[in-house]
């Protein structure tokens, strides 16, 4: 066996990422794409690493710009409306924690707790744990804000998800598990 054997090249990785279930002109386009990146000069990894940020780009554009059509309408930033949204999926906050949620200061937080206090939508309330402090919880004007803000975003779901089958639903949960733990290890 030759040292141009044991090594396999670009073209013969390319099948593991080609699959059966693709469709023969799909897997023909990955063969092509595959002579083109040993053209460029890059590996797999690096073409795959490549691909996966303007995806991923991509998805957070068109992900961005849903979310600030749907928040258009209530009145609030959608800083506001995260902070509102945070709230209801985790419950009554102490400021530091959920400032550490939302990635910012509690100085910042404070400014927009402020204000959505003034709105009515959120309180701050004794925290029974610790006579010291206290939490930031949603009022009912908040909690149905919320709602309508929760239920546009599990419709969203449903539809981006729809031609999943739950196996490729429970792979991707996984993988972005997984990615949201590597947020939390960079900061």
């Amino acid at each position: 066996m030759t040292e141009k054997d044991a090594k396999p090249s670009l073209n013969s990785k390319l099948p593991l990422v080609a699959s059966p279930q693709l469709k023969a002109t799909e897997n023909a386009e990955l063969l092509a794409q595959g002579k083109n990146i040993e053209e460029q000069g890059m590996n797999i990894e690096q073409a795959l690493n490549q691909q996966l940020n303007q995806t991923l780009v991509e998805f957070y554009e068109r992900f961005s710009a849903w979310e600030h059509h749907v928040v258009e309408g209530s009145g609030l930033a959608l800083p506001m409306m995260h902070t509102l949204e945070l709230l209801g999926l985790y419950g009554p906050q102490r400021m530091t924690d959920l400032a550490t949620k939302l990635c910012i200061s509690t100085g910042t937080l404070t400014v927009r707790i402020d204000k959505l206090c003034r709105d009515g939508l959120v309180e701050r309330v004794a925290n029974p744990d610790d006579r010291r402090s206290l939490l930031i919880s949603l009022t009912e004007a908040g909690r149905q804000l919320f709602e309508a803000h929760d239920s546009a975003h599990l419709k969203l779901t449903g539809c981006l998800t729809a031609t999943l089958s739950l196996e490729e639903r429970s792979v991707l949960i996984k993988i972005l598990n997984q990615i949201n733990q590597k947020f939390e290890q960079l900061d």
